[in-house]
């Protein structure tokens, strides 16, 4: 919304567009934000719902791992099962496998060997799950850490919205006059989001996969050049070489 061409603004009103289709694509972490938005205008409610009646597809290259498995679960009934959202990664891509995944036994759907439906300890002697049980104790803390920080950051952001209490963005389109968004409204459906927040460190990747298979290598003209693999061009060239130009 800090932009002459704000998002939310701008997406409410192609949604009014008759028949458009509404391309959300991006790279590496604009892959990962994209992603993130997909998930955001197919669940669009409150002063945004509207943004939910155009059509939409998802074309992401080399995205972090968005969410953990009911996430990407969401995501797949969204775009994937449609073949609508599509998540391009390669073999020599190092970003796609950040974050680092920590699974623990609280990320496991119940029943699980180490938290049945009752919430009881499950007593046993294989010495491996007792050292996971001892292990969940300290990961938890860890886990809330991560939530507190993301709520304390959306929360500081709400109210800083709530103090405006103006018009936080407006684009013209060729459609009509165009359309303001009150920062109030804004600050509504950020708080809507706090009750989302997971406290997890169990990441996964969202979408109908397109693996690209990559030559093993660096850079031949700059050795130091760790992207040299994430560059968005090797993707263009991998995609072409192996699907083909169309």
């Amino acid at each position: 919304m800090t932009t002459d061409r704000p998002l939310l603004a701008t997406l409410f009103l192609l949604s009014k567009i008759p028949d458009a289709e509404i391309l959300i694509t991006g790279h590496s972490q604009g892959a990962s934000i994209a992603t993130l938005l997909a998930s955001f205008v197919g669940h669009a409610d409150g002063p945004f719902a509207s943004i939910k009646d155009a059509r939409y597809k998802a074309y992401v290259f080399a995205p972090a791992k968005p969410g953990n498995d009911h996430y990407s679960y969401d995501f797949g009934a969204l775009y994937g099962v449609h073949g609508q959202g599509w998540t391009v990664v390669s073999t020599q891509g190092w970003v796609p496998q950040v974050p680092f995944t920590l699974q623990f036994p609280s990320d496991i759907n119940t029943p699980n060997p180490l938290k049945p439906y009752d919430g009881r300890q499950l007593e046993t002697a294989d010495a491996g799950l007792t050292t996971l049980a001892r292990a969940e104790v300290d990961t938890a803390r860890l886990r809330e850490d991560v939530a507190r920080r993301g709520k304390i950051h959306l929360e500081a952001v709400s109210q800083r919205l709530r103090a405006a209490n103006e018009t936080v963005g407006r684009i013209a389109m060729p459609q009509g006059d165009g359309h303001a968004v009150n920062a109030s409204a804004l600050a509504d459906t950020l708080d809507g989001f706090l009750g989302y927040l997971q406290a997890s460190l169990n990441y996964a990747y969202a979408g109908s996969l397109v693996p690209l298979f990559a030559t093993p290598g660096g850079n031949p003209d700059d050795p130091a050049d760790y992207f040299w693999q994430h560059h968005l061009g090797n993707y263009w060239i991998y995609m072409q070489a192996q699907y083909g130009k169309t």
